[in-house]
């Protein structure tokens, strides 16, 4: 994982960032495209999935209540960069 905000769904369901995700909801990850990746993860705020997630050799699933999705600073009001 690239990062594990605080408070969003991935820090609460325990993911930590050395975690490798190896599949979402039974889809082998290495299978999708980025955009596939991407729309698997999104969804109804509250409703779940579950990664498949390796971490120091073991593999296990977690299941990961969706949040919103933080914006990036561009989207919050933040002056774009010259």
């Amino acid at each position: 994982m690239r990062g594990v905000p605080p408070g969003q769904g991935a820090d609460l369901a325990g993911l930590e960032v050395e975690d490798e995700i190896v599949a979402i909801d039974g889809r082998p990850v290495k299978e999708m495209t980025q955009e596939e990746v991407r729309r698997a993860v999104r969804g109804d705020v509250g409703s779940k999935l579950t990664l498949t997630v390796e971490r120091a050799g073991q593999r296990r699933d977690v299941k990961v209540e969706r949040s919103p999705i933080l914006a990036d600073k561009a989207e919050r009001g933040a002056a774009p960069r010259p």
